[in-house]
């Protein structure tokens, strides 16, 4: 036997071993979640995170043996930060690609219209979007990882606005779900007597402007004491820089839609003295040792920085939280998209690295109060600082 066919023996015998350890590790079928989200466009600044995040935990799996033997297959969309590209993501994962869960869309108003189409095919879906009007009223197949308005704002108003004496507030939101869930929220506790502050000026701005400097000059012009900001990167970072720029006296306070070092980065100088309501992982290093979910953040960083070389951002941790209960679900259920959504609506004490999950048929966020860790942290040489 010649060389050349002693090499190509060699290789049909290498193959064949290949193939059949394959097969003995995974089973026959993968798991397939779709996975949708914005990798492009303007919610690229939350959805890279996302991404990379979700594609980290892919690797894990595989790497120590997949599920029950089975491959996890994460099959990935990038709506480009449209809404009628995700629904045409959704179809697909549903009808062609025959997924058994979805993950995403990136935010709010990219989930809204993605989610009757997943309830409809009966396709358990987690949103890494936070408004309430996600889940509320509550649909049997859709989830979310992020907490909605009432609880970062309660937590704005309780630890910074309140034990400041702050009385007079202005108010700009970004023209979107998003936003108004954040005016309707900070409106709701303006009402409340205890918290004793009103809003002065409530002004809307588009995710899309590139100057926002017009609508800042007519708060610099009021007696308001603060302003508060509803919205995502790239449109906080423009407003904190353009604030800058036009010397705004009074103090911004972020909504929790700026707890990522995006924010910091593109705003550069104007990020510097704002203060944001950062979910715990964002400042994993400084958070008591008593957090029970110090360790489990800190690995997750850990992780995330060994693969990309940057550093992890709580938004890329909704993902990995919504990830994570679809693993326990096919660890437990397998990949029946009934069962998957019973495994998810009956969650009890499920860490997650953004804080502590308990779902029901009636609660499809999971966030119990005091169960999610944030703490309204001031922006300081580029990094966000807890609270002494």
């Amino acid at each position: 036997m010649n060389l050349r066919r002693i090499f190509m023996v060699f290789l049909i015998i290498f193959g064949v071993g290949v193939a059949s350890t394959s097969q003995n590790l995974y089973g026959e079928e993968p798991y397939k979640i779709g996975f949708i989200c914005a990798t492009s466009g303007p919610a690229s600044s939350l959805g890279g995170y996302q991404h990379r995040s979700v594609v980290m935990v892919e690797e894990e799996v595989n790497k120590a043996g997949g599920i029950n033997g089975h491959p996890l297959k994460l099959i990935t969309y990038d709506d480009q930060s449209d809404p009628a590209k995700g629904v045409l993501a959704a179809k697909r994962l549903i009808q062609t690609d025959k997924v058994c869960g979805i993950l995403g869309p990136s935010t709010t108003p990219l989930t809204l219209p993605v989610a009757p189409v997943a309830n409809e095919a009966k396709i358990p879906l987690i949103s890494n979007g936070s408004a309430g009007t996600i889940v509320n009223p509550v649909r049997p197949y859709i989830f979310k990882s992020a907490p909605h308005g009432p609880i970062p704002y309660g937590i704005m108003v309780e630890r910074f606005i309140k034990p400041r004496g702050i009385k007079k507030v202005a108010f700009l939101y970004e023209s979107d779900a998003y936003g108004l869930e954040g005016k309707t929220a900070l409106e709701y506790l303006a009402k409340d007597k205890n918290y004793g502050f009103e809003i002065v000026r409530s002004e809307a701005y588009k995710l899309t402007d590139t100057d926002i400097t017009p609508i800042l000059i007519k708060i610099k012009g009021i007696d308001a004491e603060l302003l508060v900001v509803a919205g995502i990167p790239p449109g906080t970072s423009i407003l904190a820089k353009n604030a800058k720029e036009i010397d705004l006296k009074i103090p911004i306070l972020m909504d929790g839609g700026s707890t990522s070092q995006k924010y910091i980065d593109l705003a550069g100088k104007g990020a510097e003295g704002t203060f944001v309501p950062v979910y715990a992982i964002a400042v994993a290093d400084q958070v008591p040792d008593t957090d029970p979910l110090k360790k489990l953040m800190l690995k997750y960083l850990k992780s995330y920085k060994d693969r990309w070389n940057e550093e992890g951002q709580p938004h890329g941790g909704f993902a990995y939280d919504g990830i994570q209960m679809f693993i326990s679900g096919l660890k437990k259920v397998g990949p029946d998209p009934e069962k998957l959504k019973d495994h998810i609506e009956n969650l009890k004490d499920f860490p997650g690295i953004t804080g502590i999950f308990d779902f029901s048929p009636t609660d499809h966020t999971g966030r119990l109060p005091g169960r999610t860790a944030m703490y309204v942290c001031t922006v300081r040489d580029g990094k966000f600082v807890m609270p002494k």
